[in-house]
């Protein structure tokens, strides 16, 4: 049994602090908790939900750095005390879990009160609803939290046993897709375009070698691109600092266009030395491999995946951006589950509105998946781990951050999928006109389809990019404008410092 005890009246003295500010409140939420000790759910839930509401209205009235910590923290100890009620009253853990997440999120923490602990008891619950049970128990003295698993036998248990007198069928692997052979260098490249029958055409265009450098022949490479079309071959922009044409793997081309842009420097695994004075004095951005490898997130059966996240943590309450980009006049913010979330946003193709889990510190929300994942050595060059962020973004295919720069050093580490990415340095500033106000660290510019006509000195700006694959790191440097597309479905995490 995993249980979670809290002392009575410790949280009575929060109770009482909050009378020195806001009686009113105090009293109402003092005379929720005593219908509560008296069992009467009913009125305390109304009492309760009045508490809230009124928390909530100060919550979103202004900026929200300028919100007081006594509102927070009062929204972090109503929402303890909603769950309790749903709880007492019978209803699902699901509900209880979601109201403590929206104090997680919404809250501040207050002492004896671990909404983190309380949340991963609940979700440890729903995760073995069926086989296990969550109780709460309320006297004069102690608040308990108790899950009983002890006499249950496990799912994985139940499953083995029921399949261990089956016999098990020869699974055999299928075979992988035949990929094309692509030569070191084909010289006459041209002869690609000056193919005279479609059979020759596709033979050599299937071969065309990584030498080809589209930004010496953008001639040939718009002519390329414009017949792979009229042939109806599968191309794809492919925005890597290597590769102009290739095979895409399946029975398509890729065809990288020019844009004028630098590939941003890829280095194997830097010494902390060398990152310093290479890249991170000189604000020199760089793509860094073999760095995360190791992690579990990233490898073996605990890697992550849709299917892997929806089950460990898919009850959990996250905030989701709802449209392409914060930018856009119809953008929107909405709590939902993560299982939802991802059913919803990411797996269903039919979904024309995309969702976007972004700059969200999932870590400190469930600090269950930081055992995933590691603080990269690097992020020590900076002011100490207390000060540092990590921030989780998740989302489908297409999903973007419009061009804008942060006050951070940044780490950009890529678990699921794979993203474009352009760079900007800080000195390009005059050529990507900033918003005023509010938004002055975005740029108005559409970086992949610009107005010209209306932002015509962006066209003098030297920028750099890369495509960021599974498994790798992009050093972003601070104030260093960027831009990011999401290629596929992609889960990356930023640690800024």
């Amino acid at each position: 049994a995993a249980e979670m005890c809290l002392k009575v009246a410790e949280l009575y003295q929060f109770i009482s602090s909050l009378k020195d500010r806001y009686n009113s409140l105090a009293s109402i939420i003092e005379s929720a908790w005593v219908a509560l000790q008296a069992s009467d759910t009913e009125k305390a839930n109304a009492l309760s939900k009045v508490a809230s509401d009124h928390i909530w209205e100060k919550l979103h009235s202004g900026n929200w750095q300028e919100v007081e910590l006594i509102w927070r923290q009062s929204y972090t100890f109503v929402m303890m005390v909603s769950a309790v009620i749903k709880l007492l009253g019978g209803d699902s853990t699901r509900e209880a879990l979601e109201l403590v997440d929206k104090g997680i999120l919404m809250g501040a923490p207050i002492s004896p009160v671990s909404l983190h602990e309380l949340a991963s008891l609940l979700a440890l619950g729903v995760s073995k609803e069926g086989v296990a049970t969550v109780e709460v128990s309320l006297s004069a003295e102690v608040l308990k939290f108790e899950i009983h698993t002890s006499e249950m036998v496990s799912v994985k248990e139940e499953e083995e046993k029921d399949t261990s007198h089956q016999e098990t069928e020869e699974v055999v692997p299928e075979e992988p897709l035949p990929r094309p052979k692509i030569p070191l260098r084909l010289r006459n490249y041209k002869s690609v375009c000056q193919a005279e029958t479609d059979a020759d055409f596709n033979n050599l265009a299937s071969q065309v070698a990584p030498a080809l450098d589209c930004s010496k022949n953008t001639v040939f490479a718009s002519k390329l691109f414009q017949r792979l079309k009229q042939k109806k071959i599968e191309v794809r922009t492919l925005d890597s600092d290597d590769t102009s044409i290739g095979s895409s793997g399946n029975g398509g081309l890729y065809l990288q266009q020019s844009r004028g842009l630098t590939p941003i420097e890829r280095v194997q695994c830097p010494s902390l030395e060398e990152f310093y004075y290479r890249y991170m004095k000189q604000e020199r951005p760089a793509v860094l491999t073999g760095c995360i490898d190791h992690w579990p997130a990233c490898s073996g059966d605990t890697a992550w995946s849709l299917k892997n996240l929806q089950a460990r943590f898919g009850p959990r309450t996250v905030p989701v951006e709802i449209g392409q980009k914060y930018t856009d006049e119809k953008w929107s913010q909405k709590l939902m589950t993560l299982s939802e979330f991802i059913s919803k946003y990411i797996e269903d193709p039919s979904s024309k509105s995309k969702g976007y889990l972004a700059q969200h510190q999932l870590f400190d929300q469930i600090p269950e998946l930081r055992d995933d994942i590691c603080t990269p050595d690097y992020c020590q060059l900076g002011s100490g781990e207390e000060h540092m962020k990590v921030n989780a973004w998740l989302g489908p295919k297409g999903t973007i951050s419009p061009l804008h720069q942060d006050s951070y050093h940044n780490l950009l580490a890529q678990v699921m999928g794979s993203k474009y990415i352009r760079l900007y340095p800080m000195d390009e500033t005059p050529y990507l006109y900033p918003y005023e106000g509010l938004l002055s660290n975005t740029s108005q510019v559409d970086v992949e389809n610009p107005n010209l006509e209306q932002y015509p000195l962006f066209n003098q700006a030297q920028g750099l990019e890369c495509s960021l694959m599974k498994g790798e790191m992009l050093y972003i440097p601070y104030r260093c404008w960027h831009y990011v597309r999401s290629l596929e479905s992609s889960f990356s995490i930023s640690f800024w410092w």
